[in-house]
């Protein structure tokens, strides 16, 4: 697959678009490694103006992790129910082009990909000139090398500090 329309070098007078996977979503939501890095990614994000996209099923993949915490006593049912009045809450689109499906199809069998959830976001960042943003770090270590629009949150700048000290 071939990369067309935004350069990462580019300066573009609209805000370039972010997609975001169900893992990077969980740890905004959930109490998991780098959930600071993922709220300071939402925070810039929202602060630079930048549109936050998604697949559709990560509403879906989410709500599967926050179920999933609660059946291992991880978290309330209460925590998970505000966690998903959280999640119902954030600026997220969830529009698809009409080619996402079949492209997400070729992009993982290309790519040789055992789940198609992997390739949601990065199909659809893809598709509108964004950056995809995983909270999945072998996802990121896979498919950074052939996939240059794919960030991990690990890698995402942390907001500095609004403490005095």
């Amino acid at each position: 697959m071939v990369r067309t329309g935004h350069n990462a070098n580019s300066i573009d007078p609209f805000p370039r678009p972010i997609v975001v996977d169900a893992p990077l979503l969980a740890k905004w939501l959930l109490p998991e490694e780098l959930a600071d890095r993922a709220h300071d990614l939402l925070q810039r994000a929202i602060l630079d103006g930048r549109p936050i996209h998604a697949p559709p099923t990560v509403i879906l993949d989410v709500a599967d992790a926050l179920y999933s915490h609660t059946l291992r006593d991880r978290i309330t049912v209460a925590e998970a129910n505000t966690a998903l009045s959280i999640l119902r809450d954030l600026p997220l689109a969830t529009g698809l082009p009409d080619s996402y499906w079949p492209t997400v199809l070729a992009f993982s069998r290309e790519h040789e990909l055992r789940h198609l959830q992997v390739a949601q976001a990065i199909v659809l960042a893809e598709m509108i000139g964004g950056e995809a943003w995983t909270g999945h770090r072998d996802t990121y270590h896979e498919l950074g090398k052939s996939v240059p629009w794919l960030r991990w949150v690990g890698d995402a700048p942390e907001l500095p500090s609004t403490a005095d000290s």
